[in-house]
């Protein structure tokens, strides 16, 4: 979900695994996590449709997060489909104000003062959070 959200390759998506912490977090992994190598992602996709197995993979997934109690009853505006409702939808929608408002005073420092805001940041991080949230 993490690669296609961000429109990475394989290649791209696996270095994302050893480089950075965001990932990291995500993925519930160790900072210490070597990664694996890129071709992996294709070959488990591989097996996913040689197999069938992308309903039974949803299926597991919807499992887990009912246990977790991230699911709610249907009636949730904010749901991806009439039928099922995430619990965070308040918090994400709270995070994009949140990450919308932190953009726009960097945009307001990077006007103010270009040489600091680029000091302090990588050109990688430019790449990452150019976008806005809704992209």
């Amino acid at each position: 979900m993490l690669q296609f959200v961000e429109g990475l390759s394989e290649r791209q998506a696996a270095d994302a695994v050893r480089g950075r912490l965001d990932w990291n977090y995500a993925l519930a992994l160790e900072l210490t996590e070597r990664g694996f190598d890129f071709s992996v992602l294709s070959e488990f996709r591989d097996r996913l449709i040689d197999g069938a197995l992308s309903q039974h993979l949803l299926h597991a997934m919807l499992t887990t997060f009912r246990e977790l109690n991230l699911l709610k009853p249907p009636g949730c505006a904010l749901g991806p489909t009439p039928r099922m409702c995430w619990r965070p939808c308040a918090a994400i929608l709270r995070l994009e104000r949140v990450t919308e408002t932190l953009r726009a005073a960097l945009n307001a420092l990077a006007e103010l003062a270009p040489d600091w805001v680029v000091s302090q940041i990588t050109p990688e991080w430019f790449d990452r959070y150019r976008a806005g949230v809704e992209d």
